[in-house]
């Protein structure tokens, strides 16, 4: 595993190799990351807290013993030992698995509840949306709107309308919109075609947009030092949301092209796999970050100030995979501001914290190691 050096700062070279973000609860673990070491298992990455220092790399099933976890994360723990892959969307739905179980009170419970139910409609949605788009395209012609395909009359005329090109390739009715069904399933984190019912990666983006939109107005009454920082985490939130809407914009447009997509289902089901993937990895971690501010934005300045200081440092690092060079450059200007950062606010170690209970220093590797 390599990493890309330049201007002060490092960029890992793959998400794979940057890991991905556990919602863990206990303070200490907050921005951890988890990936896959180089000999298969599993290892957690924590940001060093004190100046100078770098990052702990710690063997998953360590941890433990490292540190004191919550009732929450230790569930959350448990859990992902059992996961058979550890990406942004199965870490999602296992945490709000494991928030339904009512660790952090019934107001997470029942928010974790809603965005299960929430996810699910917005597949049902994105189903109706993808047969509605058959129809037109490759059946009769007839219009349907997603509703129109709610009543079971409509449904039937809707299948027995692409009877023919089914046919025509071979498969049957039912296998079609078997294929359709996948195809939604696949693409709910992002949505239907259209953006008419949004999933939860295309509200990330606008929630991103929204909080740089309110960074800024609100950056305006603040002292020079404080713009630059929020301008950072701007230009952070800016760049990951064009990212990830310029895959979302080349995903969504295979439902104008059903007959294309349809009879090259296997090949294209795995770009649809590998687009929401990769959309989902270009987001991960943004969601706490814009939950943060949204929780200090009515509150006071002083509020407001800490938690746009916190941010900077532990902005959601993007791989050279996905940067051209001038983002590269952007990039590596933000990590030498999170080490100047880092350096400067003198902030406590690891060892301060009571969670904190084996020898954690002897997983400490040199500042942006990635290896």
């Amino acid at each position: 595993m390599n990493s890309k050096s330049g201007i002060g700062g490092s960029l890992p070279e793959t998400f794979a190799e940057r890991g991905y973000s556990v919602p863990f609860t206990t303070s200490v673990l907050e921005h951890l990351r988890v990936r896959v070491g180089r000999e298969g298992g599993l290892e957690a990455l924590l940001p060093g807290l004190s100046g100078g220092k770098g990052t702990y790399i710690i063997p998953w099933s360590d941890l433990p013993d490292v540190i004191s976890m919550s009732l929450h994360d230790r569930s959350l723990y448990k859990k992902m030992n059992e996961l058979s892959s550890h990406t942004p969307d199965r870490i999602r739905q296992t945490a709000l698995e494991v928030q339904q179980d009512g660790y952090d009170g019934p107001d997470v419970a029942e928010a974790a509840t809603n965005a299960i139910q929430k996810d699910h409609e917005i597949s049902l949605m994105t189903n109706f949306t993808l047969v509605s788009e058959a129809v037109r395209q490759v059946g009769d012609g007839v219009e349907y709107t997603p509703m129109d395909l709610i009543d079971e009359e409509n449904m039937k005329k809707a299948r027995a309308s692409v009877k023919n090109y089914a046919d025509k390739l071979g498969m049957s009715t039912q296998d079609m919109m078997d294929i359709l069904t996948t195809w939604a399933d696949t693409s709910a984190a992002v949505g239907s075609p259209g953006g008419d019912h949004p999933g939860y990666l295309m509200r990330t983006v606008s929630d991103l947009a929204r909080m740089s939109a309110e960074m800024s107005d609100w950056a305006e009454e603040e002292m020079p030092e404080t713009v630059i920082l929020v301008q950072q985490i701007i230009d952070a939130a800016e760049m990951a949301g064009r990212l990830a809407y310029e895959e979302i914009e080349s995903m969504q447009q295979q439902a104008s092209s059903m007959s294309t997509v349809l009879s090259s289902w296997n090949m294209n089901l795995r770009r649809l796999q590998d687009s929401v993937a990769k959309i989902a990895s270009i987001l991960d971690g943004w969601d706490r970050v814009t939950q943060k501010w949204d929780h200090v934005k009515e509150g006071f300045r002083h509020q407001q100030r800490d938690m746009v200081g916190e941010a900077v440092q532990h902005l959601p690092l993007l791989p050279a995979e996905v940067l051209n060079m001038n983002q590269q450059v952007i990039w590596q200007k933000i990590t030498s501001e999170q080490n100047r950062l880092l350096t400067e606010n003198g902030a406590v170690d690891f060892e301060d914290f009571d969670e904190v209970e084996g020898d954690i220093e002897e997983f400490m590797q040199p500042q942006s190691a990635w290896t």
